[in-house]
């Protein structure tokens, strides 16, 4: 929280892996099994990239654009539905898995939420978690923000959760397959 529970002075260690500490105010020196780079920095540092990603398999995921277009899948007992039509399967798995490896940068500023402008909606459904994720661009930068906070995500996650690069639609069978048959 906004406590601060107490000041540890970290230092270098002659042994792998570990590090030397001191509290504030103490003598006592000790050697702790830690590495410097665990310990970052800066908030982002701190920050677990994929705080945003949904574990549960996802039952239904709808994409509202801000142009007013829609995208809905469906997970059904004989496979994903996309706006109520059979899935092209692979690409609707795909998609949905995409939220399960969804990771951010790190937290967008105040400023950057001044000038977002909302590209589209995202409303995630799994069993016991119900979610909205919202994808926003400023400049060339794309933030992804939730009812808590904005994060800043790299450029080819929002264009992948935007549906800019797949088609979920089933493809019609080719003239050969069907004569095949």
């Amino acid at each position: 929280g906004d406590e601060q529970l107490a000041d540890i002075y970290l230092g270098t260690s002659p042994g792998f892996q570990r590090v030397h500490a001191r509290k504030a105010g103490e003598d006592e020196i000790f050697s702790v099994e830690l590495s410097n780079y665990e310990l970052p920095l800066t908030v982002d540092g701190w920050l677990d990239k994929a705080l945003l990603s949904i574990a549960e398999p996802l039952d239904a995921i709808q994409l509202t654009l801000s142009s007013g277009e829609e995208h809905r899948l469906q997970q059904t007992d004989e496979g994903w539905l996309y706006n109520d039509a059979a899935a092209d399967q692979d690409a609707a798995a795909t998609y949905a898995n995409r939220f399960k490896t969804l990771r951010v940068l790190n937290v967008a500023s105040a400023e950057d939420m001044d000038d977002a402008v909302e590209l589209g909606r995202i409303e995630l459904r799994a069993k016991g978690t119900d979610r909205v994720l919202y994808v926003d661009q400023v400049g060339e930068d794309y933030l992804l923000r939730d009812a808590q906070r904005s994060y800043k995500v790299a450029t080819y996650i929002a264009e992948q959760l935007l549906l800019t690069d797949v088609d979920l639609a089933a493809q019609a069978e080719s003239a050969e397959q069907a004569a095949d048959e």
